[in-house]
């Protein structure tokens, strides 16, 4: 799979990116404020992701956090890079009833 360097995934609070970076030997998922400056509450909720991924490593299909890192002086989660669809995805292409979209939310 060809990754172009920052291919933005999601931007709201936070910029969620597939990143190509030098230290990982696959395409990473890189979250990190959108501002500059950015509020305490978003600084607070990635260090809430970062242990809450680190608490939950060993429960399959909870994606790995690989690290933290400073990037041009933001702090950016360095998340593991899954193939595949999001939800948000899954659910426009597939228009599930109402009984799918409980059985989803179950899982």
């Amino acid at each position: 799979m060809k990754v172009e360097p920052q291919q933005v995934l999601h931007r709201g609070e936070t910029i969620v990116s597939l990143d190509v970076l030098p230290e990982y030997s696959r395409p990473v998922v890189t979250k990190r404020p959108a501002e500059r400056h950015s509020a305490a509450r978003v600084l607070d909720a990635l260090e809430t992701e970062y242990a809450s991924a680190l608490a939950l490593a060993d429960v399959g299909g909870v994606r790995r956090v690989l690290g933290r890192q400073s990037i041009a002086g933001q702090p950016v989660l360095i998340l593991e890079h899954v193939d595949g669809q999001t939800l948000r995805e899954h659910v426009a292409s597939n228009d599930p009833d109402l009984r799918a979209r409980l059985e989803i939310a179950v899982q």
